[in-house]
């Protein structure tokens, strides 16, 4: 049809959030609109270095570089984590498309396995992860999502309240798998992690 192709392409748009709201929820779908923000910012700084090593000058490599080492208020690069006073560095990754791997901290298992996990069979490429304090209360919401890499969010434990806990987190990609963000997280000593059934829609 001729002459509508933008009002096409607004309700198609509409039908398409609609949709993804009615499977996710409107939190889940927020934090996954977040973490696929975290992965193009890092891409348009690698496409921002490729281009100006290509076709620019030293000072616009320069900058281009500097663009892409600003880009560490998402990724940050570092290779050792050290756990701080009190804490357990908890670091969460992806493997394959299915598996997402943990170490440093206790719980149900190291691999939570998205297409056999009781919990996690039925919701496609995400996963919801819950860490609990020592005291065995929820602390923090983990969610990971797969569109061809792992990218993670998180959410307080309870609907009861909006803040995080007061936890140390670090983001770095490819450090464990090339294809996958790593999450580090710095929680008290005595915390555990397991898989949850993912909030019901309210809408």
């Amino acid at each position: 049809m001729e002459r509508v192709k933008t009002e096409m392409s607004l309700h198609v748009l509409a039908y398409c959030l609609k949709r993804l709201i009615a499977i996710l929820g409107l939190a889940h779908m927020m934090d996954a609109i977040k973490a696929f923000i975290h992965l193009w910012a890092l891409k348009a700084a690698r496409l921002a270095i490729g281009v100006a090593c290509r076709r620019g000058s030293p000072i616009k490599r320069y900058s281009a570089v500097n663009a892409f080492e600003r880009n560490d208020v998402f990724f940050k690069k570092s290779k050792n984590v050290e756990p701080l006073d009190g804490t357990a560095a908890a670091v969460f990754w992806g493997a394959s498309d299915r598996m997402i791997c943990c170490t440093g901290i206790g719980g149900e298992t190291v691999e939570f396995n998205t297409s056999s996990h009781p919990k996690l069979a039925q919701q496609g490429y995400v996963a919801t992860l819950e860490i609990q304090n020592s005291q065995g209360e929820p602390a923090l919401l983990l969610h990971a999502f797969y569109s061809g890499h792992w990218s993670f969010a998180v959410s307080p434990g309870s609907e009861d309240t909006d803040e995080l806990p007061n936890w140390k987190m670090t983001r770095e990609w490819g450090s464990v798998n090339q294809h996958s963000e790593t999450l580090t997280i710095f929680c008290p000593n005595g915390c555990k992690v397991s898989a949850v059934d993912r909030i019901a829609d309210h809408y």
